[in-house]
């Protein structure tokens, strides 16, 4: 078992591309996971060059998680 002190939050950086299909669907696609922003950064840049991404750098997005974290508490009702 770790010591408290050992313990370091570990944040993840996420690629993501979202492309809208019509009024109610998104598209999304997983592109990557990274230990370092500027790594997601260098991804993203790589990626918008792509054939099936020219023309839709605006879906791109990088979202920083925390490991072992839960992101996501209000589910989808109303409490």
């Amino acid at each position: 078992m770790k010591n408290k002190s050992d313990f370091r939050m570990t944040k993840l950086f996420v690629l993501y591309h979202v492309e809208e299909v019509d009024d109610f669907r998104e598209r999304v696609k997983t592109l990557g996971v990274f230990d370092d922003k500027n790594e997601a950064v260098k991804a993203k840049r790589l990626l918008m060059l792509k054939s099936d991404f020219l023309g839709k750098d605006e879906g791109f997005l990088i979202d920083c998680l925390e490991l072992n974290h839960t992101n996501w508490k209000e589910g989808y009702g109303i409490n």
